[in-house]
């Protein structure tokens, strides 16, 4: 599944442990590859990006839009749950969309983890294993494409409906993609 990410793991494989989240069962997607973290972080994934508690943010009552959407934080996003607005605040619709906001928020990170794995290959070594890691699809994918280099299976280290799949048959060199002839075998 390309969604494994926005999907929560639930140990009995019923959506109602997981409400509002949906469930995953299949063997695509795994908690030991990262999938599901996502969405118990920012469980506005779970929902369709237009669903009207996205717009709900603590406010002034008076004011439910004092905030330009670029000044607005998690911290005063209040969904469906009147009770994280502190004092004087309500929890109101405004402009605003969370998801914008995550949206954002997944950017920098990708580009902060993109950063980070540039840095950790270059440090490798030769025969560090990790230099086998690759995304793709599937295991099968990864080994026949051999994509882009992934450090650890966060969503992070590959492009969106990837993975980061360990010991393939790609190796890869420092600033380069991996290939599928190694310059040193594999231990």
């Amino acid at each position: 599944s390309t969604d494994c990410h926005f999907r929560k793991s639930c140990p009995s494989g019923m959506d109602n442990e997981c409400s509002p989240m949906r469930c995953f069962t299949s063997q695509a997607c795994d908690t030991n590859r990262g999938h599901g973290k996502l969405v118990e972080e920012f469980p506005a994934l779970s929902r369709s990006r237009h669903d009207l508690t996205n717009y709900r943010f603590c406010s002034n009552r008076w004011q439910p839009s004092i905030h330009g959407c670029g000044e607005m934080s998690f911290d005063i996003y209040c969904g469906d749950d009147e009770s994280r607005c502190d004092g004087e605040l309500t929890c109101e619709y405004t402009h605003c969309n969370v998801r914008d906001m995550i949206d954002t928020e997944l950017v920098r990170r990708r580009e902060a983890k993109n950063r980070e794995m540039f840095e950790l290959l270059v440090g490798l070594s030769g025969d560090d294993r990790r230099r086998y890691n690759t995304c793709g699809k599937s295991l099968e994918d990864a080994n026949s494409r051999c994509g882009q280099w992934c450090s650890d299976p966060s969503f992070f280290s590959c492009p969106d409906g990837e993975d980061c799949f360990t010991d393939t048959n790609c190796y890869a060199v420092d600033g380069a993609e991996p290939t599928t002839s190694p310059s040193t075998p594999l231990p």
